[in-house]
């Protein structure tokens, strides 16, 4: 194998690595985005309804709700009381600021995917010159 073919082959596994992680990032954040579409959802229509709440292992209880506010992390453990509204209007900034990530990151990931088919297929040229 020549010294190109060899430089090749590293950058064309570099950029697969980087595929794979960038994939799997866009994979976490939007998973967190479907939780918070989801307490949106939860938070939009919140009244002094019945609820069941997980309490583990796949069990619930019945509790009814008996206030609008919402617990919403902030970092680092911590949490902040806000109301139904400000709540509304801190997920949606959330769930904006998600959508915007993703977007870059599917951007980055084309732009990686195509440096990688061009080194698989210079690879691929390579290779087949050798086996003449």
């Amino acid at each position: 194998m020549s010294e190109d073919s060899q430089q090749m082959t590293y950058e064309a596994k570099l950029y697969s690595e980087q595929l794979r992680l960038i994939e799997n990032e866009i994979n976490r954040i939007s998973m967190t985005m479907m939780e918070l579409k989801g307490s949106l959802a939860i938070a939009e229509v919140m009244k002094g309804d019945s609820i069941f709440v997980p309490i583990g292992g796949g069990n619930m209880i019945s509790a009814k709700i008996t206030s609008s506010d919402i617990l919403i992390p902030i970092g680092g453990g911590y949490l902040v009381n806000m109301n139904k509204y400000e709540s509304i209007t801190e997920i949606k900034k959330r769930i904006s600021s998600i959508e915007m990530a993703v977007e870059k990151l599917k951007t980055e990931f084309d732009k990686i995917g195509v440096k990688f088919r061009e080194v698989s297929t210079k690879l691929e040229s390579m290779n087949a010159q050798n086996r003449k």
